[in-house]
């Protein structure tokens, strides 16, 4: 990889895509029945569409942010699976109201 060219996260992205994971499937020898491998020299000949590197790095740091949310999200949903419980029993756990 040339990284005047593409930049890791990019490249990644791309083969996650279903363009992209085509492309190294096809350039992978094997069937389904023996194991598909794409050997080290096959990889560099698979084309990818590549923007300039700028869109790239920008395209990057959107991914890095979407992770970060991602964590913070996963965070946010674990506190609360905490906390409404608590809450729940502060309102009507206490034992001191009569129905």
């Amino acid at each position: 990889m040339n990284p005047e060219l593409a930049t890791p996260g990019f490249l990644l992205a791309y083969f996650r895509t279903p363009e992209g994971f085509s492309s190294v499937v096809g350039n992978s020898p094997g069937t389904i029945a023996r194991n598909k491998t794409l050997s080290s020299k096959k990889l560099p000949a698979i084309e990818v569409p590549v923007p300039p590197l700028e869109t790239q790095r920008r395209f990057d740091r959107l991914q890095a942010k979407v992770r970060r949310i991602r964590t913070i999200r996963a965070a946010s949903a674990l506190d609360a699976d905490a906390l409404i419980p608590a809450l729940l029993h502060q309102v009507f756990g206490a034992g001191d109201r009569a129905a």
